[in-house]
């Protein structure tokens, strides 16, 4: 039972294209699922670390933006969170990526949302930490911050960690450093 004003129309096709309230309902429900999806993701990652030879000894590090198409401004902000409208992005902020080409030229854009920091192991291509933050944090801080985390939460994975790969937008020679004196870690920063 389907009503034809239940679909839309792109073009000459007919499509089925969910209201944005089953977006917004099933977000909602994410939010209150967090910490299950937390435990399971750590259960996983530990399954990994117990099952996959050589699984988190050579670790890569890297981010990627994601910009958000949610309007910038949001007039009925509130804190309530029965009145939220979860269709608005009030946490999202700007930040300039600037592009280098293997021919010396360089080039920037500008983007409007977060970016997800993803440690995963560069041979088996998972994930074994992440971290979300709003587009405009370094990424020389979250870095710190992910290494502070694991050393506090998942000491196991630093214990086998034996080569830290990551891009030069994550170069820091203090970490660097305490990679190598703290947990004998070799920093690869390309």
């Amino acid at each position: 039972g389907l009503k034809d004003e239940d679909y839309l129309y792109l073009g000459k096709r007919k499509t089925l294209i969910p209201k944005a309230r089953v977006f917004t309902n099933f977000f909602k429900s994410l939010i209150k699922c967090q910490k299950t999806l937390d435990c399971m993701f750590d259960e996983d990652v530990k399954f990994m670390y117990d099952n996959l030879e050589g699984f988190g000894e050579d670790c890569a590090l890297d981010g990627k933006l994601l910009d958000s198409y949610a309007k910038t401004d949001n007039k009925k902000s509130t804190d309530d969170e029965n009145k939220k409208d979860y269709r608005r992005d009030n946490e999202a902020t700007w930040t300039c990526k600037t592009y280098n080409f293997a021919d010396g030229t360089k080039k920037s854009k500008w983007h409007y949302g977060y970016e997800s920091h993803i440690l995963c192991d560069a041979n088996y291509g998972l994930p074994i930490w992440h971290r979300e933050e709003t587009a405009s944090v370094s990424e020389q801080k979250v870095a710190n911050e992910m290494i502070e985390d694991l050393d506090k939460n998942k000491k196991y994975v630093l214990d086998k960690m034996k080569n830290f790969l990551a891009d030069a937008g994550y170069d820091d020679g203090k970490r660097n450093a305490l990679l190598k004196d703290k947990y004998d870690i070799n920093p690869l920063v390309d």
